[in-house]
C-alpha cells in the first residue's frame, strides 16, 4: 500500500486519497490580501502599522491612538509586553550581579549577566524583526504567555 492509499474500513479494500489544489493567480491572492485587511483609524494599512508596532516606543504610542483594529492593537500589546519583560529581567540580573559582585562572587555575577546580556538580549531584537517581518506579511506570532494576554487584552474601546 503507498502513501495515497488508504484502506475503506467496510470494504477492507485500498481506496486512492486525492488531493486537490486550487490554483490562484498573483493578482486574485493579492486582491484576497487586500480584502482581508482592515482599515486603521491612523490611516495606514494594517500590516504596516503591526509591523511597526514592532518598534518599542512606536507600538506603545499605535496601541494608545488605534481605537479600532484589533490586529495592529494586538501587535503593539504584545511587543509592549515582551520589552517590559526584557527590560525587567535585564534589571534583575543587574542587580544579581551587582549584588554577587558586593559578596565577593563577581565572576559568578559575569556568568550569569554575560550569557544572558549576550543570548536573550539580541535574540529578543531578532524575534522582534521576525514578528515584524511576518506582520508585514499579515500573518501573527503568538508568544506563549504573551500572546494570549495581548489577545484578551487587545479589544479596541468603544
Amino acid at each position: 500500500m503507498t502513501n495515497n492509499e488508504h484502506v475503506d474500513s467496510e470494504n477492507q479494500a485500498p481506496v486512492e486519497k486525492q488531493t486537490i489544489f486550487k490554483e490562484e493567480s498573483a493578482e486574485a491572492a493579492a486582491t484576497l490580501e487586500t480584502a482581508q485587511m482592515k482599515p486603521t483609524s491612523v490611516g495606514l494599512e494594517e500590516n504596516i502599522a503591526a509591523a511597526l508596532c514592532h518598534l518599542p516606543i512606536i507600538g506603545l504610542i499605535f496601541f494608545f491612538i488605534e481605537k479600532e483594529n484589533k490586529v495592529v492593537r494586538f501587535h503593539a500589546l504584545q511587543v509592549i509586553m515582551l520589552s517590559i519583560t526584557v527590560v525587567v529581567a535585564s534589571i534583575a540580573v543587574g542587580i544579581l550581579t551587582g549584588l554577587l559582585s558586593f559578596m565577593k562572587l563577581g565572576m559568578l555575577g559575569l556568568l550569569i549577566s554575560g550569557p544572558f546580556y549576550l543570548l536573550v538580549v539580541p535574540a529578543s531584537t531578532v524575534l522582534l524583526i521576525f514578528m515584524a517581518v511576518w506582520a508585514y506579511k499579515g500573518k501573527v506570532i503568538n508568544l506563549p504567555v504573551i500572546g494570549k494576554f495581548a489577545e484578551e487584552h487587545s479589544t479596541p474601546k468603544q
